[in-house]
């Protein structure tokens, strides 16, 4: 989960299962070398996904963008394919959720 007490963030979340259109998220040639910047960076992904919304494909398989406030609580589930940006200087805290359907994940995750 992901709590904002300031400024506000521009997530973009893949269903569960569309791992694979995490290879559709790309930056164009501006965004290599001397060019590359953060905004630019994200803004073409953004509309990248956003392409991916308007291609056919089914409404269960689009991106969620979602723009996130303070006072808001975000849950990211486990493995889903997401991206963020933060719109402006932004505090935030996040904990990643332990269940027994992911606790050895987590475990392996904190111990390496």
């Amino acid at each position: 989960w992901n709590y904002v007490s300031s400024g506000s963030k521009w997530w973009i979340i893949y269903p569960l299962g569309e791992e694979a259109s995490y290879g559709d998220l790309y930056c164009d040639d501006k965004c290599s070398g001397e060019l590359w910047n953060t905004p630019h960076w994200f803004a073409n992904v953004g509309a990248t996904a956003s392409l991916n919304e308007y291609d056919g494909m089914k409404p269960s398989k689009r991106p969620l963008h979602v723009l996130q406030r303070p006072g808001e609580v975000l849950y990211i589930p486990n493995k889903a394919v997401h991206a963020v940006y933060n719109l402006e200087p932004t505090v935030a805290v996040a904990a990643h959720f332990a269940s027994t359907q992911n606790l050895q994940a987590v475990w392996d995750t904190i111990v390496s």
